[in-house]
């Protein structure tokens, strides 16, 4: 989610991991030190839903209905 979307204020606590890729095994990945910095995620302009129900190359609603497998 962006950090501002509509009345709520999400935010990431300490530190962002970002993944500008598929976060498929090996992927690189950027540790940012300043929460919602201007360097990581917020550097995205065109978020939506679509692009939470993937992570780490898994489908997340698969991996729910499976269960939550390891």
């Amino acid at each position: 989610m962006p950090t501002r979307y509509g009345k709520q204020k999400y935010f990431h606590s300490s530190f962002e991991v970002w993944y500008n890729n598929t976060m498929a095994v090996g992927e690189p990945y950027t540790v940012c030190q300043g929460a919602d910095g201007d360097f990581c995620s917020n550097t995205v302009n065109n978020t939506n839903m679509w692009d939470h129900l993937q992570y780490f190359n898994v489908n997340i609603k698969s991996w729910g209905k499976q269960g939550c497998p390891r």
